[in-house]
């Protein structure tokens, strides 16, 4: 059993580069691949029974990072350890299938993540046979029913097909597949951003009741802060594939200390605010296989200098965070901002 302050999850150093396509003319010219890096050097960790939340804009690596650690894609550098096991040595055979049972997934979309062919059963009933859980199958339906009834469901919903469920009542069967063998962690990519706004604080206050009475640790993925400002413990801001802000969520929405998070907080719909100017990112995100020198943010920031244009910033500590920022201290002069409404008010 591992202590609630030991961590489930530590990612360190993560790097993971993909070759980016390329016209035939331009691979003769340059004669070499032009290489993505869609994430660099990105370090964090999470303790028993919480939640570490990665944010940023669409292409900043957060759906990357998730699928190097499930295993889904091999990191170019860096290691991922989960409940202490490095997962780039990890055996293999039986000793693989150990570690790997202590993660699974809730996917972004229920209606694609879910087989058609397959009744509810059978989807919670797959992690179960795969790691060979449960020594009849008089056990394995005992624990399906259980785990629909621990998501809000009747064990004879596990009857039906996923056509016959709503969209919110497939991320419930989602969840419940997931739990069903008992994982250390589970990595939610968007787990409601599919879903009609009148479900989706139903899931979140589903997850966060589950998370109370299991114990589980979170990795959560999204681009909603208002969600995430309920939702984590931790949060960690990406922009173009690095973190540029870490620390307790509280802090970090309330006294945002990089200008891109303090950007995406002002972008969140606040009707307190309302006729009040904001600040709005401007720009597009930059090409990753051709990133600005210095900060790779310099272009888009209104607080940028000349340092910013040919000096990378590193995370430091300040004022309880973690900022990757040559002008962190600056941000303490601009007026702090409200918090994200609540998960319960996201519904119509």
């Amino acid at each position: 059993m591992l202590d609630r302050l030991e961590a489930v999850l530590k990612v360190e150093d993560l790097t993971k580069a993909f070759a980016g396509e390329q016209s035939l003319l331009g691979r003769l010219v340059a004669r070499r691949t032009r290489v993505v890096n869609a994430v660099t050097d990105v370090t964090f960790s999470i303790p028993r029974g919480e939640t570490f939340a990665l944010i940023g804009e669409s292409g900043a690596g957060k759906s990357t990072i998730a699928r190097c650690i499930a295993g889904v894609l091999a990191p170019s550098a860096g290691r991922i350890m989960i409940m202490g096991h490095d997962l780039a040595s990890a055996p293999t055979g039986k000793d693989a299938m150990r570690i790997r049972r202590n993660l699974q997934m809730i996917f972004q979309d229920p209606y694609a993540s879910l087989n058609p062919r397959w009744r509810a059963f059978d989807s919670i009933a797959e992690p179960l046979r795969t790691h060979r859980i449960g020594n009849s199958r008089r056990a394995v339906r005992e624990r399906v029913a259980q785990m629909l009834e621990l998501v809000g469901l009747t064990p004879g919903d596990g009857r039906k097909f996923p056509h016959q469920f709503s969209g919110g009542q497939r991320q419930r069967i989602s969840i419940a597949r997931a739990l069903s063998i008992e994982p250390a962690l589970i990595i939610a990519d968007e787990p409601t951003s599919a879903l009609d706004v009148s479900v989706q604080a139903q899931i979140l206050n589903l997850m966060r009741d589950l998370q109370e009475r299991l114990g589980l640790t979170y990795l959560f993925i999204s681009h909603n802060l208002a969600v995430v400002s309920n939702m984590a413990n931790t949060t960690g801001v990406l922009y173009l594939g690095r973190l540029v802000e870490v620390g307790p969520t509280v802090h970090l929405l309330l006294r945002p200390r990089h200008p891109y998070t303090r950007l995406l907080v002002d972008a969140v719909p606040d009707i307190a605010s309302t006729g009040k100017t904001h600040r709005a990112v401007k720009g597009e995100t930059p090409d990753p296989a051709n990133a600005p020198s210095g900060c790779p943010f310099h272009p888009r920031c209104f607080l940028a200098i000349d340092r910013c244009r040919t000096e990378r910033p590193v995370l430091r500590p300040l004022d309880g965070v973690q900022v990757a920022c040559h002008r962190g201290e600056d941000m303490r002069t601009i007026r702090d901002v409200p918090t994200p409404a609540p998960a319960s008010e996201l519904t119509v």
